[in-house]
C-alpha cells in the first residue's frame, strides 16, 4: 500500500470511528409514532368564559364566579396593582402592592406557580423562587409562607425554582412536581426535575435534564458580548415545558421545541425519547407578527441597555416544531408550532395515554409573544397575546372552559 492510500484509509477509518462515536453517544434511538394526516380529534371542545384588554395585566384567574389579576403599574414593576372585578371587567376590589422582600410584598411573582387553595380563599406563588407567599382573595393581603432553601441535597447549593426562565408546576393532593434550575443554567442548560409534599417535605430530585438550545442562541450568549439576538420564541426556549401524568406515575417532557420529540419519564427517573413524525419546514411564520414583537420590543428596552448592546431581530425561515404539551386524564396534548395566525389558533396533536395511540388534532387559542404559554387549571385554561391599541401596546387576556367529551 502507497503513502497515499494508507492516508486515505486512515481518514476513512478516523471518519468512521468519529460517526461510530457519535451514534453511540445518542444512545437508544426514539421510538417512532406516526401522524396520520387529516385525521381530526372531535371530542375537544372550549367556550369563551372572559375578556380583558389591559397594559402590563400579568394574570388573571377565575375564583367564584368572579376574575381575580394582577397589574403592573409600569414597566420598571415598582409596584403592582391586585384587583377583582366582574365578568364584564368592572373592578369590585383592589390595593397596590410595593415591589420588595418584606414579607407584604412581591420581588417578581412566577406567574406559572400560581396555586389556587381548595376553598379559593388564598393564592399560593412562589416569589422571585426565594420565597413561596400567599394572596388572601378576599382581603387582598400578602403573607409570606417561608424561605425556598437554595440547597439540593448531594446536588449542592444555588438552585432556584423558576429563576432563570418558566417552569411548569403541577400538584396532585399534596404532591407537587416542578423544577429547579441551577445560577449556572445559562451555561449548562441543566435542570432538575424535582417533588415534594406540602411545603416541600420529602424534597427529591427525580431527575437531572438538559434543554437543548441552538447553535446561534450559544453564540450569541457566549462570545457576542455587545451583542444581542432579539428571539420570537426566546420565553419557550429557556421554559421547563413539562406536564404530569398522576395516573401512571409519568412525566412528558419537550426537551427542545426545535425538534419533533418529547421524553417520557417516570417518577424514579427513567427516560425514553419519543419522536413525532411531522415537519415543522411546513408551518409559516408571519412577518407582521414578528414586527408587532420586535417594535413592543424595542419600546420598553431600558435605554442604557439600548446604548450599550446591538440589538438584532431574528426571523426564522419557520416556526418551532412544538410549543406546549399538557396531560388531561387519559390524552396527552402536544402544541405545535402550526398555527393559525389570523384566529390566534394552534395546532394540537392528541394521543391516547398510555399507549400514545394518535387519536387526530384539533386547533385550540395560544398566545403570542413575548408569553407563549398556556396557563392551565381546573377545567379552564387562559391565554395571553400582545396587541397594538392605537399608539399603545396592550395584554388580551382570555380564559376558555373547556371538556373532553
Amino acid at each position: 500500500m502507497n503513502i497515499l492510500s494508507m492516508k486515505r484509509f486512515k481518514k476513512v477509518r478516523y471518519i468512521f470511528i468519529t460517526i461510530l462515536l457519535s451514534l453511540l453517544s445518542c444512545g437508544e434511538p426514539p421510538e417512532l409514532i406516526r401522524i396520520e394526516e387529516g385525521k381530526k380529534f372531535i371530542r375537544w371542545e372550549a367556550v369563551k368564559e372572559f375578556e380583558i384588554q389591559r397594559r402590563y395585566l400579568k394574570w388573571i384567574l377565575p375564583i367564584k364566579g368572579e376574575f381575580f389579576g394582577m397589574q403592573v403599574s409600569e414597566r420598571d414593576e415598582k409596584e403592582y396593582k391586585l384587583f377583582i372585578c366582574n365578568a364584564s371587567g368592572e373592578e369590585i376590589n383592589k390595593t397596590v402592592v410595593k415591589n420588595g422582600q418584606g414579607p407584604n410584598e412581591i420581588t417578581g411573582l412566577v406567574t406559572e406557580t400560581l396555586m389556587l387553595s381548595k376553598d379559593g380563599r388564598t393564592i399560593n406563588f412562589y416569589d422571585g423562587g426565594y420565597y413561596l407567599k400567599s394572596i388572601d382573595t378576599e382581603s387582598l393581603e400578602i403573607s409570606t409562607i417561608g424561605k425556598i432553601s437554595n440547597r439540593i441535597n448531594k446536588y449542592g447549593s444555588q438552585y432556584y425554582i423558576g429563576h432563570q426562565g418558566t417552569t411548569s408546576l403541577e400538584t396532585n393532593n399534596d404532591l407537587t412536581i416542578t423544577s429547579f434550575e441551577s445560577t449556572g443554567f445559562f451555561k449548562n442548560h441543566v435542570y432538575y426535575l424535582v417533588t415534594y409534599k406540602g411545603f416541600f417535605n420529602g424534597f427529591r430530585v427525580i431527575t437531572p435534564l438538559k434543554k437543548n438550545i441552538p447553535m446561534w442562541l450559544e453564540e450569541d450568549y457566549n462570545i457576542k458580548k455587545n451583542g444581542f439576538i432579539v428571539d420570537y420564541y426566546q420565553r419557550l426556549r429557556w421554559a421547563r415545558l413539562f406536564s404530569i401524568d398522576w395516573k401512571r406515575d409519568m412525566i412528558y417532557v419537550i426537551p427542545d421545541i426545535e425538534k419533533a420529540e418529547i421524553e417520557r419519564v417516570s417518577f424514579n427517573g427513567q427516560k425514553t425519547r419519543i419522536h413525532l413524525d411531522i415537519d415543522q419546514r411546513k408551518y409559516k411564520i408571519r412577518q407582521d407578527k414578528f414586527e408587532l414583537y420586535f417594535s413592543w420590543y424595542k419600546q420598553n428596552l431600558p435605554k442604557k441597555l439600548e446604548k450599550l448592546l446591538d440589538f438584532k431581530f431574528r426571523i426564522p425561515p419557520h416556526a418551532p416544531a412544538l410549543q406546549g404539551i399538557k396531560v388531561i386524564e387519559n390524552w396527552l396534548l402536544v402544541i405545535t408550532g402550526n398555527r393559525d395566525w389570523e384566529k390566534k389558533e394552534n395546532e394540537v396533536l392528541v394521543f391516547l395515554l398510555p399507549s400514545l395511540e394518535y387519536k387526530g388534532c384539533f386547533k385550540m387559542p395560544f398566545p403570542t409573544a413575548p408569553y407563549l404559554n398556556l396557563i392551565w387549571g381546573p377545567g379552564y385554561f387562559s391565554s395571553r397575546s400582545l396587541i397594538q391599541h392605537e399608539d399603545e401596546y396592550m395584554t388580551l387576556y382570555e380564559i376558555f372552559r373547556y371538556k373532553i367529551k
